[in-house]
C-alpha cells in the first residue's frame, strides 16, 4: 500500500495571514533542510527570515506507532497545542514569542506524520541556566523578580506549565537594569486553580540558589495572597526531591 499524505491542516494566528504562502511551503523547505538549525534532538528547531520577520519552527519528532494512533485521532497535535497554549498565554498577559502557525498533516491511514509549530524568534537571548554563570551574577536580582511576577501570572491564570525547567525560561536584561522574560515550549499545560501546594511543586524543576528562591518567594508570594515563608519552606522542599542540580548543591 502506497501510504500519501492526505490532509494537511495549517491553522495561522490573523496577525499573520500574509505568512501563508511561506507557511504552506514550510514543509517542503524543511524536507529540503532549509533554515538554520537552532537544537537537534528529539524535536528539531529551525531559524527562517522571511518577508521581515525572524521566525523559529519547531519540527517535532515522530511518535512511535500508537502515538501515531492517539495523536491522529483522539488527541489534538503536539504542533496544534502550542499554537493554542501560546495563543491562550498571548491572550492572559503572559509573555511568550508570539505564535504565527501550526502545521499538521496525516497520512493515510490517520496516522499523524508530520507536526510543526511556528513562532516569532524572542527577542530574548539568555536561558535560565545562564543565571548561574558568573558573568550573569549581577541579574540575578532583576531576573528573578521578573520570572516570579511571570509565574505568578502564569498560575493566577490557571496554568501550571509541565515542563517548567531551566532551557524553557528565556531572559534578557535591558540597559535600564529591568528585565524581559519569554516563556517557551508550552505545548503541554495544566488547567485549573493552582493553590499553593500545586504553585510550589510546579517549580520544583528549577534550580535556586538561597538568594534567587528568597528574590522569588517575597516577590510571587504578595502577588498570589500566599506567606512568603511558606512559599518559600515549600519551594526548597519539592526542588530537594529532583535530580539534576547544578553543581550538586541546587
Amino acid at each position: 500500500m502506497i501510504i500519501k499524505p492526505y490532509n494537511y491542516k495549517f491553522t495561522v494566528n490573523p496577525q499573520f495571514e500574509s505568512l501563508m504562502p511561506f507557511i504552506k511551503s514550510l514543509p517542503a523547505r524543511w524536507f529540503d533542510d532549509e533554515g538554520d538549525i537552532i537544537y537537534f534532538g528529539r524535536n528539531e528547531l529551525r531559524r527562517f527570515t522571511h518577508d521581515g520577520y525572524d521566525l523559529v519552527v519547531k519540527g517535532f519528532g515522530k511518535p512511535n506507532i500508537i502515538n501515531r494512533f492517539v495523536y491522529g485521532n483522539l488527541r489534538r497535535f503536539k504542533g496544534q497545542r502550542s499554537f493554542d497554549y501560546a495563543m491562550a498565554y498571548t491572550r492572559a498577559g503572559i509573555p511568550t514569542p508570539a505564535p504565527v502557525a501550526c502545521i499538521n498533516c496525516r497520512y493515510v491511514p490517520r496516522e499523524l506524520y508530520e507536526d510543526y509549530y511556528i513562532s516569532l524568534a524572542s527577542r530574548c537571548r539568555h536561558t535560565y541556566a545562564d543565571l548561574f554563570l558568573p558573568e550573569n551574577a549581577d541579574a540575578i536580582p532583576a531576573v528573578m523578580k521578573a520570572v516570579a511576577e511571570v509565574t505568578a501570572r502564569i498560575h493566577s491564570a490557571g496554568f501550571r506549565h509541565l515542563d517548567y525547567g531551566r532551557g524553557n525560561i528565556l531572559w534578557s536584561l535591558h540597559p535600564d537594569g529591568s528585565a524581559e522574560i519569554d516563556i517557551v515550549d508550552v505545548n503541554r499545560q495544566r488547567l485549573g486553580a493552582v493553590g499553593l501546594h500545586d504553585a510550589c511543586r510546579n517549580l520544583e524543576r528549577l534550580p535556586m540558589t538561597p538568594e534567587m528562591r528568597h528574590i522569588f518567594a517575597t516577590t510571587y508570594a504578595p502577588l498570589r495572597g500566599f506567606d512568603p515563608a511558606e512559599v518559600e519552606r515549600l519551594m526548597e522542599r519539592y526542588r530537594a526531591s529532583q535530580p539534576g542540580k547544578i553543581d550538586n548543591l541546587y
